[in-house]
């Protein structure tokens, strides 16, 4: 039984697999590098949230009325705006959790 799809792929310009730790991953580097106050981040992300869900919300409309043309798109946006707003609540769940652990602290 020949895997000629697993060679194809590398092949087509798909590398290989580097040592870990060597891969630098931009997003989460330039994080810890910003200056800016940890709720001006938060306010931003809060803010493509909402951008997001109003976008899935017209996206869902539009399906719903028989005007979409491309209902890859749109369930493309619906999973991207629940999984955004996963993390936001992911974050508001981390912040109580350390918020009441830091209360629990005797002095």
């Amino acid at each position: 039984m020949a895997l000629s799809g697993i060679s194809a792929g590398i092949a087509s310009g798909i590398g290989p697999i580097g040592r870990p730790g060597s891969v630098e991953f931009a997003g989460i580097e330039s994080l810890g590098k910003t200056d800016q106050p940890f709720s001006k981040m938060m306010n931003q992300m809060l803010g493509e949230v909402t951008q997001s869900q109003g976008k899935m919300d017209q996206d869902v409309t539009r399906m719903a009325t028989g005007e979409a043309e491309n209902v890859h798109e749109i369930v493309l946006n619906v999973a991207q705006a629940d999984l955004m707003f996963r993390l936001v609540m992911e974050v508001r769940d981390k912040l109580i959790s350390s918020y009441q652990d830091v209360m629990r602290m005797q002095i």
